[in-house]
């Protein structure tokens, strides 16, 4: 039972908030109210989540007390537009606790959060919302309204006009007591009175087969790495810096078990850059920990679709598909996500901040989030660790300086693999694109050994497909990768990739970025158009993987278009390539033992280079609602186009469109928007301009390009794909083809060079 405050027992008296009053339809506010609170002090024991009693007594238990308004009454009975209730609400939790913060909660529980200034002006200021609020109640009990005692109400008001200032101790208060009272109360509406019962499950170690001297090694690291994970008894900043194809995903899923155990955390919140990584690396977490894990990201959808049971309507089923709240003792989402609930101003975003109260938090593959942002994120993360309990993991083989200074380093100092896997080439000069094919003869095993070919456009990775594979024996297959790929073909593509090299057949993949990080491929070498050298290591980690007996050739050169623009810096800031042409530039050649001293020379001139945009600096001074994006705004808008690739889409596509939908079969939606991404590409608005033009030239039953504006989408009919184009093949054999199936966008529908956007 939650203890309830003498002016907060005036408030839920029976005869000022009687039984027939209701919060959602079959639910009495009262009933409501105490059954937020219920909840919310459940997750605060649960994850010691550190907010004051009283503070959390008061917003749960008057965040809606203002439904008692006869407008919103008849709402619920369907009858009228209703009125808002949320900051009349608060006009009760500032009564009882004198606090701002805790009345701003309340407020903002279903909008967005507000930047700090901006919430004092607005209770304050010459409009005093207060006021407004009070007025707003009063005709509905005149014994029922409280209000601050005229002498604590001007100290307040003085106190927050004149002193207008917060700090990281009140951000983070803020947003723990804004978390709590959200994932409560959606709770409570979707029907879970109680929480689910959650304990971390056991990790089963799985040990690497056959006796190489590289299992050996992995093995080897492993122990050392777990050996200091048991010296760990508290909170901290800690990292795994491994090469690729070390294991480091096993190892730090079991170090971080080790110190969950050690510290009496509830929970792991693992989180990786890219969807499909998470995907895939959620499979390695089933392995370790059966299925106590839970997926979070946009496609996890179909995974529910999956599972027995998953037609359930069951309350934890919609808190997990309306407000993707975590509800598993390990959790697999990705970076954006997590960013998302750590600074996040839209109120559903904060809904799981609590859960990384006394945490695990595995950073992997870190150096992906912008290096502007680094300061700042390793400040948040080290008073997260004093205030909050929270653990964090970085893993990855290129360690950026996120917490110099302040994180505890796993692995063994100076880790290096038995032999190095393979030996860098770099091109000392820029090179066009055209003579690409020249160069990889003289520097690796092309065209008769498999390899794959990395570009940092998808223009100059379709223009080197089709030069490079019109020069392939026969027996070697090429492949094409890019995010115009739909996801469905690029899933197809890395299986019969792998299904190759389990075979041991050739094999030539052309590729930009998305076989960057966490892809299990393996090719006898590899070629990087230039870029941050951190990006540069990670595609070198698919060259001789698992440490074959010849060491693989990582080739290296900064292509440039006719227009001598190199590739590079249409995607990657200058600052970062700059970095990369200085620590490479007298350092031709080298070997994979050499890179963490090369990575430390890059992280070294972009730290001299870059203008911190830290969220450090947001937080402390009040700027809740304007933290840094995690990742840069691309310099165009795109347009999501669905390819009609098969006949499954157009069966998703009328079912979607035509559905009738509400909260009763949201779930069902969610499943089908998952489902229709497989077919789904994002196209540049240049680019989608193009294709219309060339679309008015296709001869169809249909138009071939149609924009569903009931979606927001267009759809790219069957009569505009075609298959692959074959080696050898000219443009004008596929004149009419929008699309071609594993190969992507005809290069007719790309910008002219002249006003490339990508």
């Amino acid at each position: 039972m939650i203890a309830i405050s003498p002016r907060l027992e005036t408030i839920l008296s029976p005869g000022s908030l009687p039984g027939e009053v209701w919060s959602h339809p079959h639910r009495p506010l009262a009933e409501h109210l105490e059954g937020v609170a219920a909840l919310a002090f459940g997750m605060r024991e649960r994850h010691r989540v550190p907010v004051e009693e009283e503070q959390l007594r008061a917003v749960t238990l008057t965040h809606d007390l203002a439904k008692r308004d006869p407008r919103f009454q008849r709402y619920i009975r369907g009858e009228g537009q209703g009125t808002p209730h949320a900051c009349p609400s608060a006009r009760f939790a500032l009564d009882l606790t004198g606090d701002l913060l805790s009345a701003e909660v309340v407020c903002r529980h279903h909008t967005v959060v507000k930047e700090f200034g901006e919430a004092v002006a607005q209770w304050f200021g010459d409009h005093a919302c207060y006021e407004k609020y009070v007025a707003a109640i009063r005709g509905l009990d005149p014994q029922w309204p409280l209000r601050l005692a005229e002498g604590e109400w001007r100290r307040l008001q003085s106190e927050l006009l004149l002193n207008g200032e917060t700090d990281e101790h009140q951000w983070l208060r803020h947003r723990a007591l804004l978390s709590l009272l959200i994932a409560a109360d959606r709770m409570d509406a979707v029907g879970l009175r109680e929480l689910p019962e959650e304990r971390l499950p056991r990790f089963t170690p799985l040990h690497y087969s056959g006796d190489s001297a590289l299992n050996e090694w992995r093995s080897g690291i492993r122990s050392q790495c777990l050996r200091k994970a048991e010296e760990i008894d508290r909170p901290g900043i800690y990292t795994i810096t491994l090469p690729t194809g070390a294991g480091k995903t096993s190892t730090g899923l079991e170090a971080a078990t080790r110190v969950a155990g050690a510290t009496g955390a509830a929970a792991i919140v693992y989180a990786l850059p890219f969807i499909s990584i998470v995907e895939q690396n959620a499979g390695v977490a089933a392995d370790h920990f059966g299925e106590a894990i839970q997926e979070d990201h946009s496609r996890a959808a179909l995974k529910e679709e999956r599972d027995e049971g998953a037609t359930s309507q069951s309350p934890l089923r919609h808190m997990v598909s309306f407000f993707r709240s975590w509800n598993a003792p390990v959790t697999v989402t990705t970076l954006a996500k997590l960013w998302s609930v750590l600074f996040g101003a839209k109120a559903n975003e904060s809904i799981n901040f609590h859960r990384l109260a006394n945490a695990v938090v595995i950073l992997d593959e870190p150096q992906g989030i912008r290096p502007e942002l680094w300061g700042g994120l390793g400040r948040v993360m080290e008073h997260l660790t004093e205030r909050f309990g929270t653990t964090f993991l970085l893993m990855t083989a290129t360690q950026p300086e996120i917490a110099k200074g302040r994180a505890v380093e796993l692995a063994p100092e100076g880790v290096a693999l038995p032999a190095s896997r393979h030996r860098y080439s770099v091109y000392p000069e820029r090179l066009p694109l055209e003579d690409l094919a020249p160069l990889l003869e003289e520097r690796t095993g092309f065209p008769d050994q498999s390899g794959m070919v990395v570009l940092n456009t998808r223009r100059a990775a379709l223009e080197a497909y089709r030069m490079l594979a019109g020069q392939l024996p026969e027996d070697m297959t090429p492949f094409f990768l890019s995010t115009f790929v739909t996801p469905r073909e690029r899933r197809d593509i890395l299986e019969r990739l792998r299904k190759r090299e389990r075979e041991g057949a050739d094999r030539l993949l052309v590729a930009t970025q998305v076989v960057e990080a966490g892809v299990d491929l393996d090719f006898p070498w590899v070629f990087r158009d230039l870029g941050p050298l951190d990006s540069v290591v990670q595609v070198a980690g698919r060259c001789n993987r698992h440490g074959g007996p010849d060491p693989g050739t990582v080739a290296v050169a900064e292509l440039v278009s006719e227009r001598n623009a190199p590739y590079a810096t249409q995607v990657y800031s200058a600052t970062l390539v700059d970095a990369t042409r200085q620590t490479l530039r007298d350092t031709p050649a080298f070997d994979e033992r050499q890179v963490p001293e090369l990575i430390g020379e890059y992280y070294r001139q972009v730290a001299e280079r870059i203008r911190q945009d830290s969220p450090w600096e947001a937080i402390v001074s009040g700027k809740w609602d304007a933290l840094p994006p995690l990742y840069e705004d691309k310099p165009y808008s795109e347009e999501a186009v669905l390819v009609e690739i098969d006949d499954g889409l157009r069966p998703l596509l009328n079912r979607l469109r035509e559905g009738q939908w509400s909260l009763e079969n949201l779930m069902e939606k969610k499943r089908l928007q998952a489902r229709l991404s497989d077919y789904t590409i994002n196209v540049p608005e240049k680019t989608l301009q193009r294709m219309r033009q060339v679309a008015g030239g296709i001869t169809a039953e249909e138009e071939p390009l149609q924009a569903l504006e009931d979606l927001g989408m267009w759809l790219l009919t069957g009569e505009a794909v075609t298959e692959a184009q074959k080696p050898g093949e000219t443009e004008e054999a596929g004149k009419t083809a929008l699309y071609r199936r594993r190969a992507g966008l005809v290069l007719d529908c790309e910008p002219s060079v002249d006003d490339s956007i990508f």
